[in-house]
């Protein structure tokens, strides 16, 4: 085996390699993860799942309308993460919204742009 080759399956300390466990399920792959058999591919790793995660909010905003009820699930302020809005405007890539209740230094009802990838339908 070369020392690319042993890189590849996370082992760089002459071990034997260890092929990573066929994946039946998510907890298969944290499992994975976590026990290192992936840790020369986590960068690339982190890469998919953040580009993923944007094409499905892409596409999501193609569902959205105003009127519609949505959370917010990611983004910074880490405050607003769970707090209930309505959406007010649907561009391509950003949503205006309006809060249900004030949250820190944004008031109910007052437009907020926020990019389609921090929230999700109720």
């Amino acid at each position: 085996m070369t020392n690319e080759e042993a890189t590849v399956w996370g082992n760089t300390q002459g071990e034997p390699p260890r092929k990573p466990e066929p994946i039946d399920d998510d907890q298969t792959v944290i499992k994975s993860i976590i026990e290192g058999q992936y840790d020369a591919s986590l960068s690339h790793i982190q890469k998919a799942i953040s580009d993923r995660t944007k094409a499905i909010a892409y596409s999501t905003i193609h569902t959205l309308m105003p009127g519609m009820r949505v959370k917010f699930v990611r983004g910074r302020p880490r405050y607003l993460i769970g707090e209930l809005a309505t959406i007010h405007k649907v561009m391509q890539t950003w949503i205006e919204i309006k809060l249900d209740k004030d949250c820190g230094k944004f008031r109910a009802g007052i437009p907020i742009r926020c990019p389609g990838t921090l929230i999700e339908k109720v």
